[in-house]
């Protein structure tokens, strides 16, 4: 890019999974231009320019470079404070985005890139959010096909029904639960039966395990009525707030 900054080519193939169909655009590649395009926040990748490749007519996303680790592997290796200010900006961003009418859709560790702070500041890690393929509007008809990943999806979408912010919420909660017990809450060799234990199975408890003041918010995300779990990505904001100042 003319910016001459680090960045990330993204390119995108058709939904046959060829980056060969000149005649329709990508919906992930249309669903991240979107976002990405009428967004401004610290807390969301940047993105720098797009365009078609000239071989094949591929679409592409040029975006910020990010050196940094997944969430859950940046959250083993952080203070208590840290994690905390993690947590808030990924409820920030969340926020940001349900703001505007839009559930990200596929909120996972590996879409919450923690970029380290200087060892020489006082600063607390940055958090990015990215990957909006799967971002939609609130309440929208749902896909033909289950959308999302197994291990994080919420119970409503694997349903069939609409996404909402609460979708969105219930990711994050496995998320924290994974960065409390080192595992997701569901796991299995099948996906099948992942997604049968979200709808249908209690999390296992998590007595013993660290930051026990955080347990009652990660019961309350992994509801399975979404209208049981905190009514906003702000209430989830201001419940962190109190819960680390005590």
């Amino acid at each position: 890019t003319s910016s001459a900054l680090p960045c990330v080519v993204k390119v995108f193939t058709n939904e046959k999974g060829h980056a060969d169909d000149l005649s329709k655009p990508s919906r992930s590649f249309l669903h991240e231009l979107e976002v990405l395009c009428t967004s401004n926040h610290p807390n969301l990748v940047r993105l720098l320019d797009f365009g078609c490749t000239l071989d094949k007519g591929a679409e592409f996303l040029i975006l910020e470079w990010l050196d940094g680790e997944d969430f859950v592997s940046a959250s083993k290796k952080t203070t208590r404070r840290d994690f905390y200010a993690m947590l808030a900006q990924v409820c920030r961003a969340l926020d940001y985005l349900h703001r505007r009418g839009l559930v990200h859709g596929d909120l996972k560790p590996q879409n919450l890139i923690v970029i380290a702070n200087s060892r020489h500041t006082p600063d607390a890690p940055v958090v990015k959010l990215l990957d909006f393929g799967y971002t939609t509007s609130a309440g929208s008809d749902p896909a033909d096909t289950v959308q999302g990943s197994p291990l994080y999806i919420a119970p409503e979408v694997i349903q069939g029904k609409p996404q909402t912010f609460a979708s969105d919420l219930y990711s994050f909660g496995v998320i924290l639960y994974e960065c409390l017990t080192g595992k997701t809450p569901f796991v299995g060799e099948a996906v099948g039966s992942i997604l049968k234990q979200h709808i249908h199975q209690p999390p296992p408890p998590m007595s013993g395990e660290m930051l026990p003041e955080l347990h009652p918010l990660i019961h309350q995300l992994l509801m399975k009525d979404p209208a049981r779990r905190p009514s906003s990505s702000g209430e989830v904001h201001r419940q962190i707030n109190a819960i680390s100042t005590e």
